[in-house]
């Protein structure tokens, strides 16, 4: 699997889920592994194949705490993400 950067991110139900689509389109395999602390959420994302076009993949992760106000931050590039429906 190869490290991928997250495109958008997006609250699902609850404040515990979070929708993280990736920059792949059409892979075989992704993963989206979640770091937490108490005042940010990493998330570090892998796939397998695919490419980077006009579309994107999606995966629903779990916090073990509610978002809240913590800054969201692609593993990829270090950058925080906006989180959609906050």
């Amino acid at each position: 699997m190869s490290a991928v950067g997250v495109a958008l991110v997006r609250l699902g139900e609850g404040s515990r889920t979070l929708v993280v689509n990736l920059a792949a389109c059409g892979a075989i395999r992704n993963a989206v592994d979640v770091s937490e602390d108490a005042s940010r959420v990493l998330l570090s994302a892998r796939t397998t194949g695919g490419s980077d076009a006009f579309c994107s993949d999606g995966v629903t992760v779990f916090l073990t705490q509610e978002l809240g106000q913590r800054t969201v931050v692609d593993g990829h590039s270090g950058q925080p993400v906006s989180v959609e429906g906050r």
